[in-house]
């Protein structure tokens, strides 16, 4: 797994950074990657389509946050999901189909805004096609029909 600036994590499936596109409406205080504590980072906020590298990972038994890369200052930092917004793309997806763990996935899907029917359409062909099991491509075409209809997951 590449490191980037992420600390080492214990990941159900291990899986590099996906490069994402976030949105962060309000400004957001971090965590400090290493020791879980509060620090006086802000995040945000982004109210464009910001490119950076993002992981999920399980910070407590079944709590899922995210590992964000500062666009401009470059310090990874954890952020609690509920701070961002995903932009959907089928390429960065599709791989969390491939290696990330249920989990984590699960984590990127439920914040994710698909803002193109074209990717979705793209991500549900590439699925199809793929070699993922029968219950990993129902599982991806599920969530993708779900999100674009801004229901729950």
């Amino acid at each position: 797994m590449a490191q980037n600036g992420f600390p080492s994590l214990m990941l159900g499936r291990p899986y590099d950074p996906v490069h994402v596109k976030i949105k962060i409406p309000l400004q957001a205080v971090t965590r400090d990657r290493y020791s879980g504590r509060k620090t006086c980072f802000y995040y945000g906020p982004f109210e464009e389509w910001t490119p950076t590298l993002v992981l999920s990972a399980e910070t407590d038994y079944r709590i899922y946050s995210f590992f964000v890369k500062h666009p401009v200052y470059a310090f990874v930092h954890i952020l609690h999901p509920s701070f961002m917004l995903i932009l959907f793309e089928a390429e960065p997806f599709f791989y969390l189909m491939r290696y990330a763990s249920r989990g984590n996935k699960l984590n990127f899907f439920r914040h994710a805004v698909i803002e193109s029917p074209e990717e979705a359409e793209k991500f549900c062909d590439m699925v199809k096609s793929s070699d993922l099991s029968d219950k990993d491509k129902r599982r991806a075409l599920t969530w993708v029909y779900r999100r674009q209809k801004n229901l729950d997951i």
